[in-house]
């Protein structure tokens, strides 16, 4: 534990280690899958974002 004026500020330990690129294929095999209704959520969701962002004046990509 390294400390500034006798606080805790960071603290020194090993590097995690990743994963391997040989799991990839099977990571993106396998995604976590959302239940009902974390699905039903997150389509709201959307639908509400793209509304609001849709009622919003298209800005001008030029404009400074």
């Amino acid at each position: 534990m390294l400390e500034r004026g006798g606080k805790p500020v960071a603290e020194l330990g090993p590097v995690r280690a990743g994963r391997p690129l040989t799991e990839l294929p099977e990571l993106l095999a396998s995604p976590p899958r959302l239940s009902e209704t974390e699905a039903e959520d997150f389509a709201r969701d959307l639908v509400r974002a793209t509304s609001e962002l849709s009622a919003q004046p298209a800005a001008d990509r030029w404009e400074s």
